[in-house]
């Protein structure tokens, strides 16, 4: 009878054991499958993540692109305007001129280059020279012509009055317009006696209080605006075009 016992209590061992091993293979086959499972939605988001993050930079170039061209757009409109700091920088360049006189002109009911031509004047006043205020005139071409004869001149156009001070002081105000960003060029020397520099020294002596009838005078023409981005835009631009030739060539 204890032999019996015996082997019934070694029989419940046994099946114990064989019960405690299959509970722990079950375990482990689950655990491997959890595993297997988490790294398959790690996985998953993982590729979630990297989907949204290509969305969002696309999103983010789209944006920028979008921003660039409203710029450029407003660049290619905007009034022409020399800023104070760019005023302030001219002045002292062209103040070895000062003294000067200079009347500044501009098409009638042309308001834009009223405005610019009021800062080229206020610039001027800065580096000592004595500049009129804009004045309106009206310009007319002959016609009926044929299409393609008569091209209004655009941008700022200085000449003076043939004596070497004058010349210089025309042509150093071009320079500095140009590297300002604007477009400017020299025109061909008013002789002094002629319209209309014998009128244009005329006027603006009396206006000062002087009737010495002829000076020596730079003559300002603001014409209308160029197409295209004007001053620290157009510096801006030829700045991108001169770095992306740059990285064509490299």
């Amino acid at each position: 009878m204890k032999l019996v016992i015996e082997i019934l209590s070694l029989i419940f061992i046994m099946v114990g054991i064989v019960g405690e091993l299959g509970v722990g293979v079950k375990i482990t086959s689950i655990n491997g499958t959890l595993r297997i499972k988490s790294g398959e939605l790690r996985s998953k988001s993982d590729q979630l993540v990297a989907i949204l993050a290509r969305e969002a930079e696309q999103l983010r170039t789209t944006a920028e692109s979008e921003r660039l061209a409203r710029v450029e757009l407003e660049d290619s409109i905007a009034w022409r305007r020399v800023p104070l700091d760019k005023r302030l920088s001219i002045a002292a360049r062209l103040g070895s001129y000062g003294g000067q006189l200079a009347w500044l002109t501009y098409n009638m009911n042309d308001v834009e280059s009223n405005d610019f031509g009021v800062d080229i004047a206020e610039t001027l006043k800065l580096a000592h020279w004595t500049p009129s205020e804009p004045e309106a005139l009206l310009k007319m071409f002959e016609g009926p012509v044929n299409l393609g004869t008569n091209k209004l001149p655009r941008g700022v156009v200085v000449t003076s009055t043939p004596d070497s001070s004058s010349e210089n002081a025309a042509r150093a105000l071009v320079q500095e317009l140009v590297n300002a960003g604007f477009d400017a060029i020299s025109g061909t020397p008013v002789p002094l006696g002629t319209s209309p520099g014998q009128a244009v020294g005329i006027d603006i002596i009396r206006a000062a209080g002087s009737l010495a009838g002829k000076r020596p005078t730079v003559f300002i023409s603001v014409e209308p605006r160029p197409d295209g981005p004007q001053g620290n835009a157009k510096l801006r631009s030829e700045t991108k075009k001169k770095q992306t030739n740059t990285a064509k060539t490299n």
